[in-house]
């Protein structure tokens, strides 16, 4: 099972200079990471993993270039635990996760990198993450379809998924029957409005801010006039 790291600290840019490596050394707070010394100084910390993945040993010359690619590497690594932690409460789009990385201060290319990782991965799915969303926000939430698109777009998930969402969610129940008993108790509410078109109005008004069409509004309007 996936446990939270404590080395997800904000990458924070570093003087880098040539020189040889002079030593490594375990980190207290992390024994899966270890400090890396250049000429008798610290430089910066580094996974385990990553020693023998590029092969370093005591000695070894390494070039800024060369220092920059080993960090990248190492941001690599932190960024994933850090947008797998983000995934753990609930599914997120692609866009939430790049956002994320990058307020957390890993740089473009690196939250691209782990996006893409988790795409090959199944981890990120927009197209099941919209239709999952509109599903649980009409049933557990009553929104109509407007509401749910403009949610989606924040999110970043593409028109086409949320077309296809908005339509598998209208399959499974119409918005007017999901409208109808949330409409029936606000026209309840609004009983004691004495003017028939304010009372209308005002659910009117309440229909659009839950996100259902107009076509959808005046069915729900018509049939609670009729049963008055």
């Amino acid at each position: 099972m996936y446990k939270k790291s404590k080395s997800f600290e904000k990458p924070s840019p570093l003087t880098l200079r040539p020189g040889k490596i002079t030593n490594f050394k375990g980190q207290v707070r992390d024994t899966k990471r270890v400090s890396l010394f250049i000429e008798g100084e610290f430089a910066f910390g580094l996974y385990t993993d990553l020693i023998a993945q590029f092969a370093l040993e005591k000695g070894q010359f390494l070039t800024v270039e060369r220092q920059r690619e080993l960090m990248d590497a190492d941001n690599l690594i932190k960024a994933k635990f850090s947008a797998l932690e983000y995934l753990a409460s609930r599914a997120r789009t692609e866009k939430e996760v790049r956002d994320r990385l990058q307020g957390k201060g890993f740089e473009a290319h690196i939250a691209e990198a782990v996006v893409e990782r988790f795409l090959e991965l199944g981890y990120l799915n927009d197209e099941n993450f919209a239709k999952q969303y509109a599903s649980g926000r009409v049933r557990n939430k009553g929104h109509g379809p407007r509401r749910i698109q403009q949610e989606l777009r924040r999110k970043g998930v593409a028109s086409e998924y949320i077309q296809q969402a908005i339509e598998c969610t209208a399959e499974e129940v119409s918005p007017y029957d999901v409208a109808l008993p949330i409409a029936e108790k606000r026209w309840a509410r609004l009983a004691k409005e004495p003017n028939p078109m304010k009372r209308r109005k005002k659910l009117q008004d309440f229909l659009i801010r839950r996100g259902y069409t107009f076509d959808t509004i005046r069915q729900i309007v018509e049939t609670l006039r009729n049963q008055d």
